[in-house]
């Protein structure tokens, strides 16, 4: 969750200097990696500790491709990074999420399994823990189990 959160800053500053506009989704992580430059190890922010092979662990919401987040009528709801397994400048929607869940955690309802997403607000308060349903097959729901989460802008 703090990767995402550090990626949602970096990705705030990037639309101060575009005007308001998200990177385009082909290179959103070599666009993002100049404003995490400061941090001593910047591609670290793009890996996952839950899929260290990968260069970076997370997509960008395709949909938001260059699109000014001014326009979007509901940033607490819209997801802007996922996780997934698909490397570097992965994008896409709930089809590149990982085809298992990466993380697992206890609530009121029980055991569940999930990622970590990063919402539009692009703050703390917009990085959430989302859980998947496991269908009757074995497989995994490409999708988040809420049903306020936007994909289009």
């Amino acid at each position: 969750m703090n990767n995402l959160g550090q990626l949602s800053s970096a990705i705030r500053m990037y639309l101060g200097d575009w005007d308001d506009r998200f990177p385009p989704a082909a290179t959103w992580c070599d666009d993002v990696m100049p404003y995490l430059a400061g941090h001593v190890a910047p591609h670290a922010f793009l890996d996952c500790p839950s899929a260290p092979d990968l260069k970076s662990g997370y997509a960008f919401n395709a949909r938001l491709s260059e699109q000014r987040r001014g326009a979007l009528w509901n940033l607490k709801d819209t997801i802007v990074l996922f996780e997934s397994d698909r490397g570097w400048n992965a994008k896409g929607g709930p089809e590149a999420l990982p085809g298992m869940p990466r993380h697992s955690w206890r609530d009121a309802y029980g055991r569940q399994r999930g990622e970590n997403y990063a919402t539009a607000l692009l703050d703390a308060q917009g990085v959430r823990m989302l859980p998947r349903k496991k269908l009757p097959d074995g497989s995994w729901a490409k999708e988040p189990e809420a049903d306020w989460v936007r994909w289009e802008p």
